[in-house]
């Protein structure tokens, strides 16, 4: 019984091992999507941050009423 219970629990064990495996591989691919995605937003962030900068320049602010008012 007690070699069973040895047996049981070594494959519990390399189970465990194995998920975590998957788990590694998973995580992996994640952090690869994740690196492709920042070097797409990065250029679009500058791009966005650029074009807030014309829009102050050219666009009148808001709540400014102007010469009128």
């Amino acid at each position: 019984m007690y070699a069973a219970q040895l047996n049981l629990l070594a494959s519990s064990v390399a189970s465990q091992r194995q998920g975590i495996a998957a788990m590694q591989a998973q995580l992996w691919v994640l952090d690869e999507q994740l690196a492709m995605l920042e070097q797409i937003l990065g250029p679009l962030a500058e791009w966005g941050k650029t074009w807030a900068q014309f829009e102050g320049l050219v666009l009148p602010a808001r709540g400014n009423p102007g010469p009128e008012g």
